[in-house]
């Protein structure tokens, strides 16, 4: 099996660790999983949704300083500015704090004839690829809301750091989420573009112009939704 080697920029690329390159196999597996997921997830409704969450915030919390380590390690940033990173978990718990009522539904417009209401449903099963620079803000932002909107999530963090991406999973699986709900690739944009081009139904990316640009053509000739 394939290994993606994570190294230490601020030490002459001194060798941190490795994780085993996703298989195309294994992608599409992870992605049919989180397709069976998103009926019973979607049906659990948002506040049992936040439920499961509320451990993982705990979790991140707990073990915050530890993940902070990993990414000055992995990535070169101060220890201060990886524990600035982590210390965006403010954000975590403004989202499910938050959650049920941004995503409650609204009535535009009401009289005795009619009743105008907005309703927000989950989109489907979502691709997260997410760049080096903020390895965890990146991931809240674009992991955490979409699981509260009931969007199962395969993430795929940057090449650069996929040691942090898999502490991050081993943190996720302390929720007990449902099977398929939450699962993590590795590899480079091969890989990512391996992800977009199974079937899934929303892409969300974080990175350069060029990539993005190609994950945009991917999506706009699937007929998905892309956030760039």
């Amino acid at each position: 099996m394939s290994k993606l080697i994570s190294s230490n920029p601020a030490k002459n690329y001194k060798v941190v660790g490795s994780v085993n390159i996703s298989t195309p196999r294994e992608i599409k597996q992870k992605v049919a999983n989180a397709q069976k997921a998103k009926i019973p997830w979607k049906e659990l409704g948002v506040s049992k949704r936040i439920e499961f969450l509320w451990p993982i915030y705990y979790e991140f919390m707990k073990r915050g300083k530890e993940l902070a380590l990993l990414i000055t390690r992995e990535m070169g940033k101060t220890i201060r500015e990886s524990l600035d990173d982590i210390e965006s978990d403010i954000y975590f718990k403004w989202f499910l704090e938050n959650g049920e009522k941004y995503l409650s539904d609204e009535i535009t417009f009401e009289d005795e004839k009619a009743v105008h209401r907005v309703v927000y449903e989950p989109i489907g099963v979502v691709a997260v690829i997410v760049p080096w620079n903020f390895p965890y803000d990146m991931f809240l932002w674009g992991v955490i809301p979409n699981l509260i909107a009931g969007n199962p999530v395969i993430l795929k963090h940057s090449e650069e750091c996929p040691l942090t991406g898999k502490l991050i999973e081993e943190i996720m699986k302390k929720g007990n989420l449902p099977k398929g709900v939450f699962s993590e690739v590795y590899g480079d944009g091969k890989i990512g573009e391996a992800l977009v081009n199974q079937d899934i139904d929303l892409v969300w990316f974080t990175g350069s112009s060029k990539v993005g640009k190609r994950l945009c053509e991917i999506a706009g000739k699937k007929f998905i939704k892309a956030i760039l």
